[in-house]
């Protein structure tokens, strides 16, 4: 397999259309959150096209991306959800109806379907998706890649957890960035008590900012039923919430969310 000259990557969803939602989260912020961890472990090779734009609704898959893309490979991304309806779970590629997978498809669905697995298959052929017919009719080597089900706990917390590695892997199917990276977080300074899991996020505390900020709030609001805006920035109601989470989950309460905090409040 060839590796790829540069990756495009779109965001699903966006522009006031949050796209499927589960456990406090949702799709546009997850794949946008991938989509930035993407870049940075990238480089110069990965271009993440504008996130503020729902390049469905704007029709922006058309000439003047071809334009910019060349013979280079896109990927949009996605995060799935049953609604009742469908597989509970798993993760997969969608192509348009008629074309066969190319290396890439085949690299990229093989590390979706063993990293969250339950899909019959890990490769669909849809003729209904505008965005594949649209690059269809264009010529741009397009594919749509559903990341899990952000309804599924299993998904969406494995999802979570390891951000950095399922970038690394997406990469790694295009030839971008190496070997593949094993989805081992490193040892937190403390250590959790038996039977917890291990996360290793960056602290959160009154004045931080950034998509870890946002994943406590969503966590916090799910385990506790919590009514915190999921905005990036740890205001005073997020200060307050770290104290009460930790109240809650009997740990020292100091108002900051560090490897101590992230085990009890995420962990099983």
């Amino acid at each position: 397999m060839s590796a790829a000259e540069k990756l495009y990557v779109i965001c699903g969803h966006g522009a006031g259309d949050p796209g499927a939602s589960g456990g406090g989260y949702n799709e546009a912020e997850r794949v946008r959150t991938l989509a930035s961890e993407m870049a940075r472990q990238g480089g110069s090779k990965v271009s993440v096209l504008d996130t503020s734009k729902n390049w469905y609704k704007s029709g922006l898959v058309n000439a003047a991306l071809k334009a910019s893309v060349g013979r280079n490979p896109v990927i949009e991304l996605h995060m799935d959800a049953a609604d009742g309806d469908g597989p509970a779970k798993g993760a997969h590629v969608a192509i348009r109806a008629g074309f066969s997978p190319d290396a890439w498809d085949t690299a990229l669905a093989d590390f979706l379907a063993s990293y969250f697995p339950g899909r019959a298959d890990k490769i669909t052929q849809r003729s209904n998706l505008a965005n594949l017919n649209r690059a269809a009719s264009h010529g741009i080597n397009y594919r749509l890649a559903e990341v899990g089900m952000i309804d599924d706990k299993v998904d969406r917390d494995k999802f979570n957890a390891n951000v950095p590695a399922v970038a690394a892997e997406i990469l790694a199917a295009f030839g971008i960035g190496g070997a593949p990276a094993e989805p081992a977080p490193p040892s937190p300074p403390q250590t959790p008590q038996k039977g917890e899991a291990v996360y290793n996020f960056k602290t959160v505390k009154k004045g931080s900012k950034g998509d870890h900020v946002s994943l406590f709030q969503s966590a916090y609001n799910e385990r506790f039923g919590g009514s915190l805006a999921v905005d990036k920035s740890a205001g005073p109601a997020t200060h307050e919430a770290i104290g009460d989470a930790q109240s809650r989950l009997g740990i020292k309460k100091d108002f900051s969310c560090g490897p101590d905090t992230w085990s009890h409040l995420l962990g099983t």
